[in-house]
C-alpha cells in the first residue's frame, strides 16, 4: 500500500476524530435533551445486554432486528395505510418493538448458536454495542424528518447519517459472517 495513502487515511481519521470530539464538547451535558437520552439509552442497553444476556441471546436479538426490521419494510404500506396524521409517528416504532418481541421469542426456541462455556466478554460487549447501535438507527428510520433534523450535530453523524446507517447495518452482518463458534 502506498505511504501516502496511509498518511491520508491517518490525517483523515485524526480529523474525523477530532470533528466528533468537537462535538461532544458542544453537547449540553446539564440540559435534558432527545440527544442526552439517546445516548444515555446507548450506554444503559450496552450494559443491559452485556450483563443480562448471552452472547447466544444478543445474536439471536440482533437476527430478530433484521427480521422484524424486514416485516415491518413488508408492512409499512398497511402501517401508513393506518396512520391517517403524522400525530401517530411513534405507531410504526411501537409495531416494531412488538414485532422484534415475538420475532426474537421465536427465534430463541430454535436454540440459534447455543453453545456451552463461559462466554468472551469481548464479544458479549462487541455484539451488545452492535446490537444497541442497530436498534437505534432502525427505531430512527421510522422517525420523521420533522423530528431527527433537531438532533445535535454528532447524533445525526452518528445514528441518522446514511454511511453511519450503511455502517450500523452492515457491521452486524459482517460480524455474524466471520463469528467463530465456540
Amino acid at each position: 500500500m502506498d505511504i501516502g495513502i496511509v498518511n491520508n487515511l491517518k490525517q483523515g481519521g485524526s480529523q474525523y476524530l477530532g470533528n466528533i470530539a468537537g462535538q461532544i464538547g458542544q453537547i449540553n451535558w446539564t440540559s435534558p435533551s432527545w440527544d442526552l437520552f439517546i445516548f444515555m439509552f446507548f450506554l444503559g442497553a450496552v450494559v443491559l445486554f452485556m450483563f443480562s444476556l448471552s452472547r447466544e441471546r444478543i445474536l439471536t436479538t440482533l437476527l430478530g432486528t433484521y427480521v422484524a426490521l424486514a416485516v415491518m419494510k413488508g408492512v409499512g404500506s398497511l402501517s401508513k395505510f393506518f396512520l391517517l396524521s403524522n400525530k401517530a409517528w411513534f405507531l410504526p416504532i411501537i409495531i416494531f418493538l412488538v414485532i422484534l418481541i415475538i420475532v426474537t421469542a421465536l427465534l430463541s426456541r430454535l436454540n440459534i448458536g447455543s453453545s456451552s462455556g463461559l462466554p468472551n466478554l469481548w464479544q458479549v460487549l462487541y455484539f451488545s454495542i452492535l446490537q444497541t447501535g442497530l436498534l437505534i438507527v432502525v427505531i430512527m428510520l421510522f422517525l420523521p424528518v420533522e423530528i431527527s433534523s433537531h438532533f445535535h450535530p454528532l447524533t445525526r453523524e452518528i445514528f441518522v447519517n446514511n454511511i453511519s446507517q450503511i455502517v450500523w447495518f452492515l457491521f452486524p452482518l459482517l460480524s455474524l459472517i466471520f463469528i467463530r463458534k465456540k
